[in-house]
């Protein structure tokens, strides 16, 4: 059983400029890759880094309680491979933005 279920989507245009000035370039992340992907929109279906960890680990946070995991990247997949990707693509440009 997991403990959370997440909606992820995309800001609009308009959202992104209504942020305030601190939240402008912030890198956007997942505290992990997706269990199931219920249902996509507006991103292609092939996305690597939008799919599942094809062996994800499960991370028993309270000793007493092994039916409450958190799932976790086995971060040798190809989704796995693709998110990290992403993220260091992420934190070069931030690296680069400050000079």
């Amino acid at each position: 059983m997991n403990i959370t279920l997440c909606l992820h989507r995309a800001l609009s245009d308009a959202e992104v400029a209504g942020l305030p000035p601190g939240w402008q370039g912030l890198p956007g992340g997942l505290a992990g890759g997706p269990v199931e992907v219920l249902d996509s929109r507006g991103i292609p279906a092939d996305l690597e880094a939008a799919k599942p960890c094809h062996n994800p680990g499960h991370v028993v946070e309270f000793p007493d309680r092994p039916d409450l995991w958190i799932p976790e990247d086995c971060r040798k997949c190809p989704p796995c491979i693709a998110r990290a990707a992403i993220e260091r693509q992420t934190l070069r440009r931030m690296l680069e933005a400050r000079g």
